[in-house]
């Protein structure tokens, strides 16, 4: 089961034969960074909240008895994007604060090295510099916008990485991109790359009237939207289902078409 890199603040009660105590659970990946803690003042007044950090699993030997401490993740010999699991175990009756969370967050940090399509429509790519495990996704520009075809789950490794997905292009020429966000939400793309469908046909709408039904001459991807612009349907089939639709006049993409209209009677 993959890691995933989120910040979790979990509360978890400690057993000892001397104290209760909680601890501030950070999950994440080791990014070339350390982690700034804010440590209040402990029970009563006396010594300081936090009396024990771990990384991985093992005490860490920085110095937490004052104000405020770095956890050195540096000196543990950890790799950019290994995984990293740091527990701040503290008195239960006040609260550190950890001043960057995000510092163990995964960034797209990716190059894209080769990008191509084969003879079989299967869009391959390799990428290094990667720090941490993000899902990249496939986004292909119809319809007058990008639009998201696919997703493969990215792993987080420096050296070189190999991808591949299989396309479902429509007729003529498809223009491909490789997108990804990093936590803080920002996305990073790859340059385009054109793929010429050969042998494909066009898709048309075969269907003279438009009452209950919309054929096409072959399955297709498709958005239908009313006159105001609001999706109502969208799908991939040979034949759409509009019955259920109001009368009126709507616009429909499909294939490679953007924008064409017809009437519901």
């Amino acid at each position: 089961m993959k890691r995933t890199a989120t910040i979790l603040l979990l509360f978890v009660l400690l057993a000892s034969t001397s104290m209760h105590a909680e601890a501030i659970v950070i999950d994440g990946f080791y990014q070339g960074k350390d982690l700034y803690v804010k440590n209040p003042t402990g029970p009563k007044g006396v010594g300081f909240c936090v009396y024990e950090v771990q990384v991985n699993g093992e005490i860490t030997s920085d110095e937490i008895n004052s104000s405020a401490f770095i956890i050195d993740l540096h000196i543990l010999g950890l790799d950019i994007g290994d995984p990293v699991t740091v527990q701040i175990i503290h008195h239960d009756d006040c609260r550190p604060k950890v001043l960057n969370a995000d510092a163990v967050l995964p960034q797209s940090t990716y190059e894209v090295t080769s990008m191509k399509v084969d003879d079989s429509g299967v869009l391959h790519w390799e990428t290094r510099n990667e720090m941490g495990e993000l899902p990249y996704k496939i986004q292909q520009f119809k319809w007058n916008k990008w639009v998201t075809v696919g997703e493969v789950q990215g792993t987080g490794r420096m050296e070189n990485n190999r991808y591949a997905f299989q396309l479902d292009a429509h007729s003529g020429r498809n223009i491909y991109r490789i997108a990804q966000r990093s936590n803080k939400g920002k996305g990073r793309y790859s340059e385009e790359i054109v793929y010429q469908a050969s042998g494909q046909s066009p898709v048309t709408i075969t269907s003279s009237k438009i009452n209950n039904s919309i054929a096409f001459s072959g399955s297709t991807h498709y958005e239908i939207f009313d006159e105001y612009g609001r999706l109502v349907k969208r799908g991939y089939s040979k034949e759409v289902n509009v019955a259920a639709l109001d009368k009126g006049r709507y616009y429909i993409n499909y294939d490679n078409r953007f924008g064409e209209s017809f009437t519901k009677r």
